[in-house]
């Protein structure tokens, strides 16, 4: 019988009740939907939007958004190498904005990129999407297949690669710095194959190295973003930092003082070329520094018995600098450069970097700076100051792969949990058996028990009971460290037997069916007596199925409790080989970005979901009924 009847519910009185009790129902199930939401929005997210605690995150439907979380990919969360690209000085990812120019012709800008990428040699290509924080990138993936294709196994990477990898999620690409002045490109099996790598990847994935940028940056810094200063001080007029151009020759540059500067201080010996007169110089630096050739030799060949120079005369920078492999050959030359009692002439030095290779390329095929202009929407006055167009065409790609984009940093985060479970130990494996276990347990141990106790008259039965409320006083971590020290003393520590044995039986659960077990009458196991039926057929036939519903309760509580384990897993099996899922997820916590373990317990909460939907009316019951008895 209802509480307010049909006529009393059209009473104002009783409708502002109703709606008020509706109110605060849908109040509580939006606070309790809520944090879900943006729990699983946090999972789709990244270091560039992770603090904005959207339901929905924003790049799924703004381009800008989508393009800031694309750059940050891109150039491995490193803000200063997209600085370097564009010319400008973002502190963080957040900050950037769409490129001012906006050309409609993208199919020929996109033809030109693709035509002067392949054009361009190796030493002035990166690859990009290497990887995003501690996050596997996009073509460091392919480079991995490419690493385990060619050489099928880890333990052949291992023999080749001189590593220590356990399994194939901790291959990653070699980091390279072309860019910076002290990087050397070491000789070795790894990097020869990540050159073999570069050359097979899709040019989406390539970008150039770009040296004008830092110049700019390099300038910016020194006079503390003031372009005024820097104008007062060289007499100049720019209107920007961004309008300075790194020149081939210190001759063509507008300030040769800071030109060269830079070229001695920042610029990679890989872009430089020497002129023939640089080596006499070179050669009495190194008598200064060396003062006899053995010695000399001592330290380029220290590696390789029986060679090096006979005299300092046979040092050539202009043929050994070809050999980056010459280290202490290479910081010479960078330490004569930067000797302020030796005069080195800049005169002697000429460089080639990516922009200049570009604006070379755009005079060869445009003639007409108009037409440049034309196509790129921009005003350049010369072919002499256009800048490699590498934020533009980074536009082009979001806006033209926006639907792809949005789906690939949806599912990023998933597919690098999954990728980490999958491959990454015996995750799967061992949740699997022990959940298995402890199920398996909770139906068969605890109801033989909880009915030994109902079925007959012992005289202890009290006192076993009492017992079994005791052990349900207590928290299990109580029992941690005597489990532990009972476990070390069998032998039995990085077992399954560890895992299992310390909770095949359950007092709850013992208790629940005990009371259960009573309240079935008397007659129906007399009936069954009479019949000729054993007492295992009477457990069997009768009293089990019966109780399946508080079974079906009592074995999702074995399922969860198992499979959301990781304290006692870990301290009973520090083996990684015998980790449960819920134990590398909590060491994925240590080094992993929070919006990725959002991901990853997203992941691991559906076979929970999927149990409790499934068995949902099994379950109900199974509550309901302990309760009615």
């Amino acid at each position: 019988m209802p509480v307010i009847d049909v006529v009393g519910r059209k009473k104002f009185k009783n409708v502002v009740i109703y709606a008020f009790i509706y109110v605060l129902l849908i109040v509580g199930g939006i606070t309790m939907v809520y944090p879900f939401l943006l729990m699983l929005s946090g999972s789709t997210v990244s270091d560039v939007d992770y603090f904005e605690y959207r339901v929905i995150p924003k790049y799924y439907y703004d381009d800008e958004s989508l393009y800031k979380k694309y750059i940050s990919d891109k150039y491995a969360r490193q803000i200063d190498l997209y600085n370097e690209k564009a010319a400008v000085t973002y502190l963080q990812f957040p900050d950037i904005k769409i490129p001012q120019e906006n050309p409609t012709n993208t199919k020929a800008i996109k033809e030109d990129w693709a035509e002067y990428l392949k054009e361009l040699p190796m030493a002035y290509k990166a690859a990009s999407f290497i990887r995003s924080g501690s996050m596997t990138g996009k073509s460091e993936r392919i480079y991995r297949k490419f690493v385990v294709d060619k050489y099928k196994n880890v333990e052949n990477i291992n023999k080749y690669y001189k590593t220590e990898f356990s399994d194939v999620t901790q291959i990653r690409a070699p980091i390279e710095r072309l860019q910076d002045s002290g990087f050397v490109v070491k000789d070795s099996v790894m990097i020869k194959d990540f050159t073999e790598f570069k050359k097979q990847l899709s040019l989406e994935y390539i970008v150039p190295i770009t040296m004008e940028g830092g110049f700019q940056l390099y300038l910016a810094r020194k006079y503390n973003n003031s372009t005024a200063d820097f104008n007062i001080k060289n007499g100049l007029a720019y209107k920007s930092f961004k309008e300075i151009v790194l020149t081939a020759r210190e001759a063509d540059s507008a300030n040769k003082l800071e030109w060269w500067s830079y070229i001695r201080s920042k610029m990679p010996l890989r872009y430089i070329a020497f002129d023939k007169k640089a080596d006499e110089i070179f050669v009495k630096f190194l008598k200064k520094k060396y003062k006899n050739i053995a010695k000399l030799n001592s330290v380029y060949f220290a590696e390789f018995q029986n060679s090096g120079y006979k005299s300092f005369n046979e040092v050539k920078i202009c043929k050994d600098l070809e050999d980056e492999n010459k280290e202490a050959l290479l910081g010479d030359i960078q330490e004569m450069l930067r000797d302020k009692t030796l005069v080195f002439p800049a005169s002697l030095i000429k460089i080639n970097t990516s922009e200049l290779k570009w604006r070379s390329f755009a005079e060869k095929k445009y003639k007409d700076i108009n037409s440049y202009n034309a196509v790129y929407n921009t005003k350049f006055s010369g072919f002499s100051s256009v800048r490699v167009p590498c934020e533009i065409n980074d536009y082009i790609n979001v806006k033209e792969n926006s639907a792809s984009l949005r789906k690939y940093f949806l599912t990023k985060n998933y597919v690098e949990v999954l990728e980490y479970i999958l491959l990454h130990g015996r995750a799967i494996v061992n949740t699997l058996f022990f959940c298995t276990i402890m199920i398996l347990s909770a139906i068969t141990f605890n109801p033989m028990c909880a009915y030994a106790l109902s079925r007959f008259n012992l005289s202890y039965s009290n006192k076993v009971l009492l017992f079994l409320l005791v052990t349900m006083a207590f928290p299990s971590e109580v029992a941690m460290i005597p489990n532990f020290l009972m476990l070390k003393e069998l032998n039995l520590l990085n077992t399954y037997w560890a895992l299992v044995l310390p909770g095949l039986a359950s007092g709850y659960s013992i208790f629940i069916l005990k009371g259960f077990f009573d309240s079935l009458p008397k007659e129906l196991y007399e009936a069954a007596q009479l019949d000729g039926a054993s007492e295992l057929n009477i457990f069997w036939n009768i009293t089990l199925p019966l109780a399946r519903p508080i079974l079906a309760y009592l074995a999702l509580g074995a399922f969860v409790s198992s499979y959301g384990a990781f304290m006692f897993a870990l301290l009973v099996c520090q083996d990684q080989s015998m980790w449960t899922l819920m134990v590398w997820l909590f060491e994925m916590q240590s080094w992993a970005p929070t919006y990725m373990v959002m991901a990853g317990l997203c992941i691991t909460s559906i076979p929970t979901l999927f149990v409790f939907m499934f068995a949902q009316r099994t379950i109900m019951r199974g509550i309901i009924i302990p309760v009615q008895h």
